[in-house]
């Protein structure tokens, strides 16, 4: 669907809610990693979606919220993957006809982000102080779906790049200071909120066969799970350069390892993108 009808309801944005997470509860039974692959699929595709916003410079907008992700573009690479493998697109169908698929793209990640919410409940979880309960007051739809966004590919961060780096306009700075917050007052309040959005990474982490190493953001019992462990590994842990260098997958990337070994009862290390560090550090040349 294009649009959403105008008589959508709060009890429309619940049955989505709740069908994510019927969804979600069937990959809970299997390991933590399973948990947090689920979780990270679906807020990657959205953040994907939205991320590719630019702000001409007579004013003209063009990409953002409109539920068409580029699965052809490098940086969406996995995304289709996990998508069939969580049977998401089946999960839309079952709301096709209440809800556009750039409006189900947002309620589906605030449904996982609010059901891996240390506060949520079972039994009231739509409860007015928490998390899926401000998700769905505040939540307003109008999202138009997109047929095709080929022309938005290579408008994502690039790992490579950090904060300030130059190259294609695929800084952390130039797309989301610059544009996704680009009408937002105040740069202290535009890097926050920067932050808040990398803050994902809360969720999953690097897969070999898709990113070239598999490695964690934070420990293996907090990346299914909505907190602030990304932040808290991230300026708690001390970090060493590291190279992906994986030539089937032709992948040639700057990153970070953590030093002082893995505590985590997980033979899984931990990483950080130079987008990610570069928001606590100044990391210098990142080439």
């Amino acid at each position: 669907m294009l649009y959403t009808p105008e008589n959508f309801s709060k009890e429309d944005y619940k049955f989505i809610v709740e069908d994510v997470i019927s969804a979600y509860e069937i990959q809970h039974q299997y390991d933590p990693l399973t948990t947090a692959r689920f979780g990270a699929c679906l807020v990657r595709f959205t953040g994907h979606d939205f991320m590719d916003f630019r702000m001409g410079p007579g004013g003209e907008t063009f990409g953002g919220a409109d539920g068409c992700v580029d699965l052809f573009d490098p940086s969406n690479t996995g995304l289709q993957k996990c998508l069939e493998d969580f049977d998401i697109l089946q999960s839309y169908e079952r709301c096709c006809h209440l809800v556009s698929l750039a409006d189900y793209s947002v309620i589906m990640s605030e449904a996982i982000m609010g059901r891996l919410s240390p506060d949520y409940t079972a039994e009231d979880k739509f409860n007015p102080d928490f998390l899926l309960g401000k998700f769905l007051r505040q939540f307003k739809f109008g999202r138009v779906t997109a047929n095709s966004c080929e022309e938005h590919r290579d408008k994502l961060p690039s790992p490579n790049l950090g904060c300030f780096g130059e190259g294609g306009g695929r800084s952390v700075k130039a797309v989301f200071v610059d544009n996704l917050f680009g009408s937002v007052s105040g740069s202290a309040k535009k890097w926050r909120m920067t932050a808040a959005i990398i803050g994902a990474h809360t969720f999953g982490g690097g897969n070999e066969n898709i990113t070239g190493k598999t490695a964690l953001w934070s420990d293996v019992h907090n990346q299914g799970k909505f907190n602030n462990d990304f932040f808290v590994n991230m300026i708690q842990n001390g970090w060493t350069r590291d190279l992906v260098d994986n030539a089937d997958l032709g992948i040639v990337r700057p990153q970070w390892k953590r030093t002082g070994g893995v505590d985590d009862n997980s033979d899984l290390p931990h990483f950080m993108l130079n987008t990610d560090l570069c928001l606590a550090y100044q990391i210098g040349d990142v080439g």
